[in-house]
């Protein structure tokens, strides 16, 4: 099986929302990899995953490890990550409202293969029910 094998059926998971699985081939991918980039990306999944099975504060500390920077540091790439955390950080201490905005404003500003590559319209969603639940978003329609 070719290394990326597990990252391309993790997102194949990912976008059927078998978030477990996903995040089980995910966890194989960054097992397997070798090479810097490869653990980023699988890193960068599994918190996606975590976040979308609304595990935040595991999701906060695999980004951790994401954020440390590449020589020389992307400055775009360090900054809307550290918006994510603390989009993480709001939505573990049940403020899903601020992680909504986050990914409105991430929405409205990603280029459509950034928009698909980060599954941002699936996570926003995700989140639209989060504070919907939670009374913090007026109901779809109202």
């Amino acid at each position: 099986m070719h290394r990326g094998r597990h990252l391309d059926l993790g997102d194949k998971y990912f976008h059927e929302e078998h978030y477990q699985e996903a995040l089980q081939e995910y966890r194989l991918a960054e097992e397997e990899s070798v090479v810097g980039f490869e653990m980023k990306e699988a890193r960068y999944r599994v918190a996606l995953c975590l976040e979308a099975l609304g595990n935040f504060p595991d999701a906060i500390k695999e980004i951790g490890g994401y954020l440390i920077p590449d020589k020389p540091p992307n400055t775009d790439f360090l900054s809307e990550n550290r918006l994510w955390k603390q989009a993480l950080e709001a939505a573990s201490q049940g403020h899903y409202d601020v992680a909504v905005k986050y990914y409105r404003d991430r929405l409205a500003n990603a280029r459509d293969r950034e928009k698909k590559a980060l599954f941002l319209d699936q996570r926003l969603r995700l989140m639209e029910e989060r504070a919907r639940s939670a009374g913090q978003l007026q109901p779809e329609g109202s």
